[in-house]
């Protein structure tokens, strides 16, 4: 008779393996796997102080070997390719950067552009998530993009409050 079991990662339906003694949680899946471990880890550091110092010296002689760049440096190395064509599509995407109405240079020598207040003016900006292309690639994927639209004059919208009072 066998058993069945839902993996916890990525949510098929598996034949169970009979010689383990407990229920399993996880299939044989490489990524299935990898949780698995991961959640190991994670709950032995929770637990295990001795366990979590050990960890936390071995990171750290981890580091001191290896400089941060290093990764970079030999990935560069080795996609010399990659590398070239970045650099290629980061200058088309500092031309159109410099072209548009948020460019360093858009409003040089200019007192007032038209899409918003005068500089150092007081104004409301409606913040919203700047909206990528589908398959353009931001680098740093933890940096907060926002787009600033300029929503109003301040005082036309005191003007519009005192109106209601």
């Amino acid at each position: 008779m066998s058993t069945y079991f839902t993996c916890r990662c990525c949510k098929q339906k598996k034949k169970a393996n009979r010689r383990l003694k407990k229920p399993q949680k996880y299939c044989g899946q490489r990524l299935c796997q990898q949780a698995r471990k991961r959640e190991w880890d994670q709950q032995k550091r929770k637990t295990d102080e001795d366990y979590r110092q050990r960890r936390k010296l071995s990171q750290e002689r981890w580091r001191k070997t290896r400089p941060g760049d290093a990764y970079q440096k030999t990935y560069r190395q080795a996609h010399s390719q990659y590398e070239q064509d970045n650099r290629r599509r980061q200058k088309i995407r500092n031309h159109a950067f410099r072209r548009s109405k948020f460019g360093l240079f858009s409003g040089l020598g200019q007192s007032r552009t038209a899409e918003g207040p005068k500089p150092g003016a007081s104004a409301l900006f409606r913040i919203e998530p700047y909206q990528t292309r589908r398959g353009q690639k931001i680098v740093k994927t933890d940096a907060l993009i926002v787009e600033l639209t300029v929503h109003q004059e301040i005082g036309d919208v005191q003007q519009a409050e005192g109106q209601r009072l």
